[in-house]
């Protein structure tokens, strides 16, 4: 195997023409709690058809103009024969970085820190010297992945982490992969996609709140907006039901995906800021809604949070795209239809988009995933996005 079954490229971004913020007056309201809706039969439909047909099970909870909605369909342990529902939880991947992000604007606002500020005001360790940047990195910068410091996830090291190495541990011990490294471009002018960013976040979250970056997390966000059902980071002993990922890259027979869950817990362990989420389909919804409406920031903070910087990765992505402060524009993703959240991947994929001008947003997953960009699974999650979209844009 040369290359990890994640691989950080093929987290999806954004769109290429430069807009303004969206004006967030959709009214308030976070909570998540399922009504009748009238396309509901139609988003089971889609649900039910693609499993069937794939043998992937699919999540999917919506929130519009006309209703809240949450389905599933397939099985969350195949072993074991037991169907997916709404209750389970589902792995973020890189959604986890909006939650880190609004932990870190909640103590902007409060004046705890400073957007602007170097990290050499906050981290105190001798090893951030050797960092790419060192302390002159700003947090702005590492919110909308303008550092320019390499993605400790591209290391031959971090490969062999995800394939059963047990000799790394804690997130200085990552990040420490790319000391050495030169920047990947000049710092603050465009977005070098880079997990090593959001693994910095953590560590300030915990200098400056005396907390570990989990209790922060769920102490600035995931309490005030009233989301009990959502774990960060993965407990050692789940205590809640969970769907179990499948991947065709880690099987000798891509017709047949094997069981990739150790893998996906790998990740989650030490992509923890970055990544390390998991929560029920609902919940996810009702998180982007209660951070964009809920005060959970003030407005001009929330505006900041769309100030986009271009993302472009050589021969990865040809056209412009775009970040801001833990959020990412969608419209590409979604066929022109305006549109912002964050999409993630790991060993499979899932999607938190809203739609402003439907003021429509929903979450997907699926919970088995191939070579990325390239498998079918990766083509049936789309063509299942497509659809929905479709429904809720009708």
């Amino acid at each position: 195997m040369t290359r990890p079954p994640f691989d950080p490229r093929r987290r999806r971004l954004l769109c290429a023409a430069a807009w303004s913020p969206v004006a967030l007056t959709l009214g308030c309201g976070g909570s998540f709690e399922e009504d009748e809706h009238p396309d509901a039969q139609r988003l089971q439909q889609v649900l039910d058809d693609a499993s069937s047909r794939s043998g992937a099970a699919f999540a999917l909870a919506v929130h519009d103009r006309k209703g809240r909605w949450a389905g599933a369909a397939g099985l969350a342990d195949r072993a074991r024969g037991e169907r997916l529902t709404t209750a389970h939880y589902q792995p973020a991947y890189s959604i986890t970085k909006l939650v880190a992000a609004a932990t870190v604007l909640r103590l902007v606002d409060r004046g705890v820190l400073q957007l602007d500020a170097p990290l050499g005001q906050y981290l105190l360790d001798d090893w951030l010297d050797e960092m790419p940047g060192g302390r002159g990195t700003t947090l702005r910068m590492l919110l909308n992945h303008t550092s320019a410091i390499p993605d400790y996830t591209a290391t031959d090291a971090f490969r062999e982490y995800l394939r059963g190495d047990r000799s790394l541990s804690g997130a200085v011990a990552f990040l420490r992969l790319v000391r050495g490294q030169p920047l990947q471009g000049a710092q603050g002018r465009q977005v070098y996609y880079s997990d090593s960013n959001y693994a910095l976040l953590g560590l300030v979250i915990e200098a400056v709140t005396g907390a570990p970056h989990g209790q922060a997390l769920r102490r600035e966000v995931l309490d005030p907006l009233g989301l009990p059902q959502a774990a960060y980071p993965w407990p050692q002993q789940p205590a809640f039901a969970f769907a179990r990922t499948y991947s065709t890259y880690l099987s000798p027979d891509p017709a047949r995906p094997v069981d990739a869950s150790e893998v996906t817990a790998r990740l989650d362990a030490v992509e923890a800021p970055a990544g390390g989420l998991w929560a029920t389909p609902a919940t996810f919804v009702a998180l982007l809604r209660g951070i964009l409406w809920r005060r959970l920031l003030n407005e001009a903070t929330r505006r900041q949070m769309q100030e986009w910087k271009p993302l472009v990765v050589p021969g990865v992505i040809e056209i412009p795209e775009f970040y801001g402060l833990g959020l990412m524009r969608l419209d590409q993703e979604l066929h022109g239809e305006t549109a912002f959240g964050h999409p993630g991947s790991g060993i499979a994929y899932s999607f938190l988009a809203h739609l402003p001008r439907r003021e429509a947003t929903f979450f997907l997953t699926i919970n088995t995933g191939d070579e990325p960009e390239q498998g079918a699974y990766t083509e049936l999650f789309r063509a299942v996005r497509s659809q929905v979209l479709q429904v809720l844009t009708a």
